[in-house]
């Protein structure tokens, strides 16, 4: 029992390759945010993977799309960015939008309101 038991703690110990894929490509979406060309399609074929074997180990594992995520992280640095008071065209490209008015309306329908309101509502 001593030797199944130090195997299972260590199999629970060492990331599936499943898990250790999710890790690294969710490390790359965060350094990688400010890039407006970063795709899912891109990051699955960087890592020699399908997108729609991405899109189900995303799904299985964290309940959101790749997408979603990817969105996620976006919205989160620019909300901390609007809190530091930055101009909306430095926010934009800083989260990997090449055009403000589609930063604003992405931030609009993630929060409820623009970043314009969120500055105004923090002063």
């Amino acid at each position: 029992y001593r030797l199944a038991a130090a195997l299972l703690r260590e199999a629970e110990a060492t990331p599936s390759p499943r898990k250790r894929l999710l890790d690294a490509i969710c490390a790359e979406m965060r350094a990688r945010l400010g890039e407006p060309s970063l795709s899912v399609a891109g990051l699955a074929l960087e890592r020699h993977v399908s997108e729609v074997g991405l899109r189900k180990l995303f799904s299985r594992e964290l309940g959101i799309s790749p997408r979603a995520y990817l969105t996620e992280l976006r919205m989160q640095r620019a909300a901390l960015l609007v809190r530091e008071h930055r101009a909306i065209r430095e926010i934009a490209e800083a989260v990997g939008y090449s055009d403000v008015y589609q930063f604003s309306r992405a931030y609009k329908k993630y929060f409820g309101y623009s970043p314009t309101k969120t500055a105004e509502r923090i002063c």
